[in-house]
């Protein structure tokens, strides 16, 4: 009678009959191991952000710190973002939706006709493609609240005798809706920014800027780029213009020029792939053209220039060069002020006192407009 049962004679059995089995078990185990062997190892195969952020850095571990119960979630990001192979995987998740399945989305990217990216947000609040199709509308409270915020602002500005003005340049969206998936269709005409604007225009005096118009009449030209969310120099200059012609009003001891197209020297040159293109491991670099720029003498303020103060998010850098031309500029970023319930944590009296500034401005771009009711007044129960 043989020692070994007689499961363990059928199982070696099986085990000839499918000898690819240990094969199976042996990769199985290499692809488990071999994140943990590249963080041990320390192996990164791929550097370039193309996530768009920042990574967690490891979190300091005190007994003493008052935050030491945020250790275990900060550990947490900080893994997460190092996981071994991480980009090597998502990388290969990427290759596969887009190229194999041909998916019309991948994460927070929508690839669109003719090679059109779109941005695509997690949450309503912050989307742009959200906003165009008009399913994350305000409450009648947050408009309420969001004008009486800018006008606190304005008042606050006022005392000061400073002038404000707002702001709100578009989302790609806004002027090239031609090129988003069939799928992505407007649920309404009538959306949050349209509510913003009128909003504004009923319960505020402070002069309010809205590209969207100029820009539509010159989309037949490059005004944003294809794998990017922001605006071309050429669409920032249009801004530009925008701009000054409500600050010439709110300054005109000052005599500003409006500036004209015919002011710069425009060249059209090479541009590598965007933000939305990062995120889709380098999508088409050759794609993209922006237009450089050369002012010519006319287009620059001689002598003393006012001074502008402005929180700005990521569009107001198209625009910074333009405004260099005839403002003492002063950026603050909006990121710095949103969340903030009083004027002294958003802009410190002091920092205000220093700049002297002859004009104040916020500049968000259409999908964030929203947050600057959470910028420097206590927020109501």
């Amino acid at each position: 009678m043989s020692g070994k049962p007689k499961a363990y004679d059928a199982a070696r059995a099986e085990a000839k009959r499918y000898p690819g089995e240990r094969l199976v078990l042996v990769l199985f185990f290499v692809f488990m191991l071999a994140p943990l062997a590249a963080n041990m190892l320390g192996l990164e195969f791929f550097t370039d952000n193309f996530e768009k952020r920042t990574k967690a850095t490891f979190p300091p571990f005190n007994l003493q710190d008052k935050n030491i119960y945020r250790f275990p979630t900060r550990f947490n990001e900080y893994f997460n973002d190092h996981f071994g192979l991480r980009d090597v995987m998502i990388r290969g998740y990427v290759t596969l939706k887009k190229d194999v399945m041909h998916a019309t989305q991948i994460n927070k990217v929508i690839l669109g006709e003719g090679k059109w990216l779109y941005f695509k947000y997690e949450t309503p609040d912050g989307d742009p493609i959200a906003t165009y199709m008009g399913t994350n509308l305000m409450t009648g409270r947050e408009l309420r609240l969001y004008t009486k915020v800018l006008n606190s602002w304005n008042d606050w500005m006022k005392e000061k005798g400073v002038p404000m003005l707002l702001m709100i340049p578009p989302d790609k969206e806004s002027i090239y809706p031609e090129y988003l998936p069939p799928q992505v269709k407007k649920v309404r005409d009538y959306n949050r920014t349209d509510q913003i604007l009128d909003a504004l225009k009923k319960d505020t005096t402070f002069p309010v800027v809205n590209p969207c118009p100029a820009l539509l009449e010159h989309k037949k030209e490059p005004l944003f780029l294809h794998t990017d969310t922001h605006w071309t120099s050429l669409g920032a200059f249009f801004g530009y213009q925008q701009f000054m012609k409500t600050a010439a009003t709110l300054l005109p001891q000052w005599n500003l020029r409006i500036p004209e197209r015919d002011d710069f020297k425009w060249t059209l040159v090479p541009y590598p792939s965007g933000d939305l293109g990062r995120m889709l491991m380098n999508f088409d670099p050759k794609l993209d053209r922006n237009l450089a720029f050369e002012p010519k003498p006319i287009a620059k303020r001689e002598g003393p220039k006012p001074k502008l103060l402005f929180f700005g998010d990521s569009f107001s850098w198209g625009l910074m060069p333009y405004l260099k031309l005839q403002f003492e500029v002063h950026r603050i970023p909006l990121e710095d002020a949103v969340y903030k319930t009083t004027f002294e944590d958003v802009l410190p009296a002091a920092l205000l006192e220093s700049l002297k500034p002859d004009l104040f401005m916020f500049e968000v771009v259409e999908r964030n407009a929203h947050i600057l009711k959470t910028v420097g007044v206590d927020q109501p129960e």
